[in-house]
């Protein structure tokens, strides 16, 4: 295991949508886990629905944002970390 925190915040069904709060919740991820990475695979596109995933930019320099990152490479990193968020 490393030590990965997997953020898995994404829906393309809107009442599960968090939107322009998943910064909000990476950066307090980040800023309470320092010895942490937090991953987050930022897609912007599922089920031919558009996601808005709010402004990625500014986070703590612990937080990993990979963009539309494909599927199986994203379970490898989810094999080896040490948590995963779900929303």
């Amino acid at each position: 295991m490393q030590k990965i925190i997997y953020a898995s915040l994404l829906s393309s069904t809107p009442e599960y949508q968090l939107g322009d709060r998943i910064p909000e919740i990476l950066r307090a991820i980040a800023l309470h886990n320092p010895d942490y990475t937090v991953f987050f695979n930022n897609l912007t596109r599922w089920a031919n629905k558009d996601i808005y995933n709010g402004d990625l930019t500014g986070l703590p320099s612990n937080v990993r944002i990979e963009h539309n990152m494909d599927f199986l490479e994203c379970l490898e990193i989810l094999r080896v970390s040490d948590y995963v968020l779900i929303s």
